[in-house]
């Protein structure tokens, strides 16, 4: 099962390796290890559009419809019809290019 690290962590895979992990970093497991949750199946929870990484957007199940609607209603920018890779990398662009509530005229 594909698992996103919740924390950086070091984790032992099933082959035996240790690997180190960054938060948001994807891995598989056969059940999946401490400071992990999994991506897939019936214990996945929801995606979060806001704080999910790159990975864990291109592997997390989701309707990518619903992640269209986010980017749109979120940021105001349409995602067209792009497909999964480059609607995840519009999403990270528009989040990183956001400037929330910030008064561009009290900054100076």
């Amino acid at each position: 099962m594909k698992c996103v690290a919740d924390a950086r962590c070091q984790v032992i895979r099933d082959d035996g390796k240790i690997v180190f992990y960054l938060k948001g970093d994807v891995g598989e497991f056969k059940k999946c290890p401490p400071h992990f949750r999994p991506l897939e199946g019936k214990t996945a929870p929801k995606v979060d559009f806001d704080k999910a990484g790159r990975d864990e957007l291109l592997v997390a199940e989701f309707e990518l419809d619903d992640l269209k609607e986010y980017i749109e209603e979120k940021y105001g920018v349409k995602a067209g019809n792009r497909g999964i890779e480059k609607t995840v990398d519009l999403l990270l662009d528009s989040r990183f290019r956001d400037l929330g509530d910030l008064d561009l005229n009290k900054v100076i």
